[in-house]
């Protein structure tokens, strides 16, 4: 992680025990990161070799945050940073038995599952994290 953070690219690195540790961060990236880590799970992006898809950094557990701007990837956007440019991205439904309008209220990927189900009058379970944004 050390060697990582001395590229002017990288905003930080976390080790394994940054990320697993108990304490409440001070640092709002840190707080997201940990909530999406797993010791068993850390993403090769955003530093990987183009060859052949390996990361040794995320082989060795370290979980790396580019600076704001910054994005090493074959696709121009990848809504992969925690920067909110990046994380906030619209999300469009239309058709049939969907009304007109709009609303600027925050949604979350696990709104989207319990939306097109009671879209196509599909009951979902009770306990999904998620939520229905509209109703059929």
């Amino acid at each position: 992680a050390a060697v990582v953070k001395k590229s002017g690219f990288v905003a930080d690195a976390m080790t394994p025990a940054d990320l697993a540790g108990s304490s409440r961060p001070a640092d709002p990236f840190l707080a997201l990161y940990r909530n999406s880590w797993r010791p068993d799970r850390v993403p090769r992006f955003p530093l990987f070799s183009f060859a052949d898809g390996t990361s040794p950094i995320a082989e060795a557990g370290v979980m790396v945050r580019l600076v704001e701007g910054a994005v090493i990837d074959l696709d121009p956007v990848v809504h992969g940073s925690p920067y909110d440019y990046d994380r906030h991205v619209p999300l469009l439904f239309f058709g049939a038995g969907v009304a007109s309008g709009r609303s600027a209220a925050t949604v979350h990927t696990t709104d989207l599952a319990p939306t097109l189900a009671s879209l196509a009058g599909i009951t979902s379970p009770s306990n999904l994290d998620g939520r229905a944004l509209l109703k059929r």
